[in-house]
């Protein structure tokens, strides 16, 4: 199951990629399947699906330090 940070920082990067990449990237991590049935199912080769997975991973550390520190410090107050 996914929490909801990790939702919500999937919402906001989901379009940055190709659908393809970003089906490599749910079915080995979020599904758990193996990298070797992901790039057959996908017709990739399995560093296809290492590379996609690993730049969507990258980044969603990205995205999820973003809001982890907007969580933290609050609303920038707006400069006059």
């Amino acid at each position: 199951m996914i929490n909801g940070a990790l939702l919500r920082a999937t919402n906001l990067v989901r379009n940055e990629f190709q659908d393809s990449h970003w089906q490599a990237f749910w079915q080995s991590v979020i599904e758990g399947q193996s990298t070797e049935l992901v790039s057959q199912r996908l017709s990739m080769t399995p560093a296809a699906v290492r590379q996609a997975r690993s730049r969507i991973l990258r980044r969603l550390r990205i995205v999820m330090g973003d809001l982890k520190r907007k969580m933290r410090d609050g609303p920038v107050p707006i400069q006059a």
